[in-house]
């Protein structure tokens, strides 16, 4: 996973916070942001913003799991300024952080049976052929 220096600090506090962590763990973080620097340049998105918000997506887990999106914001907002990530898109990459990722999980905790919310996590390939065709739907 290529990185950016402050991509690496941020990535050094998440490896720190979520060493002991079974199920978020920093291969699960690696793995999303990976997925996020495969798709992220074919939607179009500031990746910058995005690879803040996939490392942090889950810091707030060892806060409280099951709120950890909204709970991990604060957390988040505070590894984005020690590690010098740009202010002005600090909030953009707490919206990263808090919804991107939760949309899907959402989907998938309301209607376990819905294929796409379980693919889009367990199939990199899916997920690609999934944006590439939403930003065909944009077009």
């Amino acid at each position: 996973m290529e990185l950016t220096k402050i991509q690496e600090k941020i990535w050094d506090q998440v490896k720190t916070e979520l060493a002991d962590e079974p199920v978020a763990s920093p291969d699960h973080v690696e793995r999303m942001t990976a997925w996020c620097q495969l798709l992220g340049p074919k939607m179009g998105a500031d990746m910058e913003v995005l690879l803040a918000g996939a490392l942090l997506h889950d810091v707030g887990v060892v806060i409280n799991r099951k709120n950890h999106y909204t709970v991990g914001r604060a957390r988040a907002a505070e590894i984005l300024k020690e590690v010098g990530f740009p202010e002005e898109k600090i909030e953009d990459a707490l919206h990263v952080l808090t919804r991107l990722f939760a949309m899907y999980e959402e989907l998938e905790h309301s209607t376990p049976d819905n294929e796409s919310s379980s693919l889009f996590f367990r199939n990199p390939a899916t997920a690609v052929s999934q944006a590439s065709e939403c930003n065909l739907n944009r077009r």
